[in-house]
């Protein structure tokens, strides 16, 4: 994998992972995007989880300027070359609110090794079993598939739900811890069972030497159509409306999918089954903010 982490036992968890939890907002940061949200965004009537990747552009600018402040800075200290493609508020409503477990599409050229894209997923209130906690499945980033698409309609892996689930483990934050995962990761999060919204704010990060790339299955279901975008387009379009134009068209491929799929998560995941050592060593980091 590629450096992402200036600090090397950060670099090392997630590298075997594919996930950290760290501590990266201060009060003053928490009140500041909140206040953001509650001026632009609370008219959301929408139930279950939100996020403003959908939003129109003038309100995804607006979030932008100020997501921009508080996590440039931030991405300066924690991270080697990289740079911030999208930033989201994410909201957990009562009703309908479970995410089960899924990758994220594919945001980059993973087809080149040892290059990921991760997202800096920071709630700005604790996290817990009533109102929706993280999970993730450890090292599920390193399963092989890696054309993870918009519209894709059975996606890899996900046929075998009850198998997964017994790897999965919940990750409660307090307010201001991040959860910086790669999007390959099988993550999901619990129901929020409380009368108040459950609001996070999210980052899209990339290494700086990447492009965005969204890929989409062709309409005959016979190939991935890989687009290599502008750094701006996720700010100025949605693309869960309409695809890219022709012009950012930049390849394609045979639509394959992974061989022998039960047999790659046993190969992947079971030696992942973390000790009582390992497990008690992380509480114990996780209790001193590291």
């Amino acid at each position: 994998m590629q450096q992402i982490f200036k600090d090397k036992n950060n670099q090392s968890f997630f590298e075997e992972n594919g996930y950290v939890k760290l501590q990266i907002l201060n009060q003053e940061q928490i009140k500041w995007l909140t206040d953001l949200y509650n001026s632009t965004l609370n008219i959301d009537t929408r139930n279950g989880f939100t996020t403003t990747i959908d939003y129109p552009a003038s309100i995804k600018v607006q979030i932008a300027e100020v997501f921009d402040q508080i996590f440039g800075s931030i991405m300066k200290d924690l991270f080697s070359d990289h740079k911030a493609l999208s930033y989201n508020f994410l909201t957990k409503k009562t009703q309908n609110s479970v995410v089960p477990f899924h990758q994220d599409w594919s945001f980059v050229e993973e087809e080149k090794k040892d290059v990921y894209s991760f997202n800096i997923w920071c709630p700005l209130e604790d996290t817990n079993s009533e109102n929706g906690n993280f999970k993730v499945i450890p090292k599920s980033h390193l399963l092989s598939y890696k054309s993870r698409m918009l519209n894709e309609i059975n996606a890899p892996y996900t046929a075998f739900k009850d198998y997964l689930n017994q790897y999965a483990i919940e990750l409660p934050t307090k307010q201001g811890e991040a959860i910086i995962y790669t999007n390959s990761l099988f993550h999901a999060s619990t129901p929020n069972t409380t009368d108040s919204v459950r609001l996070t704010a999210g980052t899209l990060v990339v290494p700086a030497s990447e492009s965005l790339m969204l890929r989409y299955l062709s309409a005959d279901q016979k190939e991935v159509e890989c687009y290599k975008l502008p750094d701006d387009y996720l700010l100025l379009n949605n693309p869960f409306v309409t695809k890219p134009s022709e012009a950012f068209l930049y390849k394609k491929r045979p639509y394959v999918l992974p061989e022998n799929q039960l047999d790659e998560l046993r190969r992947v995941l079971e030696p992942s089954k973390p000790s009582l050592l390992s497990i008690i060593y992380r509480k114990i980091l996780n209790k001193l903010g590291k």
